[in-house]
């Protein structure tokens, strides 16, 4: 079952095997610094892709992984 918008909470996505969650269109280097995330975090930033992809804002959500993983804030 789906949240708000057709996007799954954190609690959704936590409930489905981690390796479903893998997306081709992340570079190598995001996927393979996905995969080093605590649980917890790594279900919040998939969550905020389904709701960056039903918002049309999938370029912001990449330049913030891209951020995200080379430490800036």
């Amino acid at each position: 079952m789906k949240g708000l918008l057709d996007v799954m909470t954190e609690e959704q996505i936590a409930q489905q095997p981690r390796d479903g969650w893998a997306n081709v269109n992340d570079i190598p280097e995001v996927r393979a610094w996905l995969d080093t995330l605590p649980e917890d975090v790594f279900n919040q930033i998939e969550h905020l892709r389904q709701m960056s992809e039903q918002n049309g804002q999938m370029q912001m959500f990449n330049n913030f992984l891209v951020r995200m993983m080379s430490g800036e804030q």
